[in-house]
């Protein structure tokens, strides 16, 4: 396969995982999760380092949006819990 093949082919899993991780932030602060959710978001996170990475990178984007905007993007209270977040893009799954 063409160099250029595998890169644009790695450049459309980790489009397709920013695009998952905001879903997930989405979901996970919307009120809404459930246990489910979170099995499956945890699940989701394991399967690929791209994937952690993508929602540490889309959690710290929401951190700065919101302080930029002096605070009024709230997270809602019922936020992921620690057991719920993605471990450490460097974790060792």
């Amino acid at each position: 396969m063409c160099l250029w093949a595998v890169h644009g082919i790695e450049r459309l899993r980790r489009r397709r995982a920013e695009r998952q991780a905001r879903a997930w932030l989405l979901q996970l602060t919307s009120g809404r999760a459930t246990t489910d959710d979170a099995r499956a978001f945890r699940q989701w996170c394991h399967q690929a380092t791209r994937h952690r990475i993508a929602f540490a990178r889309t959690r710290d984007q929401w951190m700065r949006l919101n302080a930029a905007a002096g605070s009024r993007l709230t997270v809602p209270p019922h936020t992921v819990s620690h057991d719920d977040r993605c471990p450490p893009a460097d974790a060792d799954c």
